[in-house]
């Protein structure tokens, strides 16, 4: 199957000082080769991820549509074409036509099957199954150090051995056949060994980190080739513990030497950071050695063409803009980094997020943050100020500017020179960031941004709430 696009693409950040309309009419240079735009391109936040909850037509946010079959709705469809860059849906809630319908409204979509790396069911309707259990197969399961089969939470699952050959060569055939019928470029895969809490401690073929990056690794490189990989990322930022081959110079980035993320990249097309810098199963951001590994993996996979999800979590519009934030100073090639939103809601479980509908109605109460028209980034990467000796990341964009202070501990003052706006029409002309924080400032030109209400004509101070912890 043919991927779609990358020579048709005319990347945006690349032409920051044409305008959207002159942008339409521009004329390609090479004859036959369509020129295809980004859906809402002055929208920089890209959006994307993996959806198993809410996908029907009028269904509870969570209701578990991966696990009742529950289809896709028309509406549904229209949405992900119209908001996300990106896509991982259940094949239980699709048909071999939604996909394909979706790439004739959208070209520059990126559908995904969502699939377990780890999991085989014995029913095979399962969400994320690769289907076709037999019971021989019960020798390639996961094993304690007794020799038992490891018990899986579900009552058909089995855990099954990533390091065995025979289920690697299962998976790349049974899931390729699936990435084809449905029309889809790729899969991302869940429960990869190396990040899978679920598993108990006692596994004997794989009592330490080391091993299970190792098995992981060795995965990888047998079921990669054939389609697209995006595998869960869920401990990529630790080291590997042993000497590891210096990727190519394009991919280098520093602050990811010698960890999981360059020994486990030959095997990658992309990466679902399902804890990106705020993990949704944890009342606390990461730290910010961490926070740092993740961002330079963002870096890494946006410059060069390969998607990248960014999954994490909020409480407040404080914390999503901090996110958001962060997003915006190292995503590269426009929708090629996407950030999918996980909302700590009252009522509902910690991975809401997951659910299409809420995503739905995040993009509505969080228009101004979600949907902020900040045009295309003019400065290719993030600047490092330093501001009264504190350290202050900065990014230029056409209509605006975001800041973001790194530090776990430490405040940030900078002073702005001049009057700017914040994304709810507050104007401002200096900012003080509490630690981990950050901000999305519009120059004053954009006095519409904003509803007419919270907007003042006073220079006032930016109060962010810090996240927890």
């Amino acid at each position: 199957m043919k991927i779609p696009l990358l020579t048709s693409l005319v990347l945006l950040s690349a032409l920051p000082l044409l305008t959207p309309k002159a942008l339409c009419q521009a004329k390609p240079k090479q004859e036959g080769v369509k020129v295809v735009m980004k859906p809402r391109s002055i929208y920089p936040v890209r959006l994307g991820g993996v959806y198993l909850y809410g996908l029907g037509e009028s269904s509870d946010p969570m209701e578990n549509s991966a696990k009742a079959g529950t289809p896709l709705s028309q509406a549904n469809q229209k949405f992900i074409t119209d908001y996300l860059d990106a896509v991982a849906l259940p094949a239980n809630s699709i048909t071999p036509q939604t996909y394909p319908k979706m790439l004739k409204e959208q070209p520059l979509l990126v559908p995904l099957l969502y699939l377990s790396g780890s999991t085989l069911y014995e029913q095979e309707n399962y969400p994320g199954n690769v289907g076709g259990w037999k019971p021989s197969m019960i020798e390639w399961t996961l094993r304690d150090e007794a020799g038992k089969e490891i018990t899986h939470p579900d009552a058909s699952g089995h855990w099954m051995d990533m390091g065995n050959p025979d289920w690697a060569r299962h998976w790349r055939r049974t899931a390729g056949q699936k990435v084809q019928n449905y029309g889809a470029i790729g899969t991302v895969v869940s429960e990869m060994l190396l990040g899978n809490a679920f598993l108990p401690e006692n596994v004997s073929k794989y009592p330490t980190l080391k091993e299970r990056g190792e098995a992981t690794a060795l995965w990888l490189q047998r079921v990669h080739g054939d389609f697209a990989l995006y595998p869960s990322s869920i401990g990529f930022d630790r080291f590997v513990g042993h000497s590891v081959p210096a990727v190519a110079e394009v991919f280098r980035e520093p602050e990811l030497s010698g960890r999981q993320w360059d020994y486990l990249h030959p095997f990658m097309d992309g990466a679902w950071c399902e804890d990106w810098l705020y993990p949704y199963w944890s009342d606390y951001a990461n730290p910010m050695g961490q926070r740092s590994v993740q961002l330079a993996a963002g870096k890494r996979f946006s410059k060069n063409g390969m998607t990248f999800i960014a999954t994490a979590a909020y409480h407040n519009d404080g914390e999503l803009e901090t996110l958001l934030a962060y997003f915006l100073l190292v995503s590269q090639k426009q929708g090629t980094m996407v950030f999918q939103p996980m909302p700590i809601l009252p009522n509902m479980p910690k991975e809401a997020g997951l659910s299409l509908a809420v995503l739905k109605q995040q993009v509505k109460e969080k228009a101004s943050l979600l949907q902020a028209p900040l045009g295309w980034a003019i400065e290719p990467l993030m600047h490092i100020l330093c501001e009264e000796g504190r350290v202050v990341l900065r990014r230029r964009y056409t209509n605006g500017v975001v800041y973001a202070n790194p530090e776990d501990k430490s405040p940030a003052h900078l002073n702005l020179g001049s009057s700017m706006q914040r994304v709810n029409g507050e104007k401002v002309g200096y900012i003080d960031l509490p630690p981990n924080s950050g901000v999305i400032l519009y120059y004053p030109k954009l006095t519409n941004t904003a509803p007419k209400k919270t907007q003042t004509t006073t220079d006032k101070k930016i109060k962010i709430i810090p996240k927890k912890g």
